[in-house]
């Protein structure tokens, strides 16, 4: 699946399926600050399923921090710029 459609399945199409907020799953002004930024990796990777079934492929996207409300969240030490 392309990189465009794996992004629009999981925040805009959610978001206007779920219809309850103005600008879910955007990054429109006056949207809820709420997103998560990955890291895209290029090369081989394993997919592992939990019933530890594996799958082979070319590039993964690896979480690196979560921002809720405008806010980072999850367990620090959090990186620049989000020190308070």
């Amino acid at each position: 699946m392309p990189l465009e459609e794996v992004v629009a399945r999981s925040t805009s199409e959610p978001g206007r399926i779920i219809g309850k907020v103005p600008g879910l799953g955007t990054l429109a002004i006056g949207a809820p600050a709420d997103l998560a930024i990955f890291d895209l990796v290029d090369g081989p990777v394993e997919f592992v399923d939990t019933r530890n079934n594996k799958r082979a492929g070319t590039r993964k996207l690896v979480p690196v921090l979560t921002v809720k409300g405008g806010r980072p969240y999850g367990r620090p030490p959090l990186p620049i710029p989000f020190l308070y």
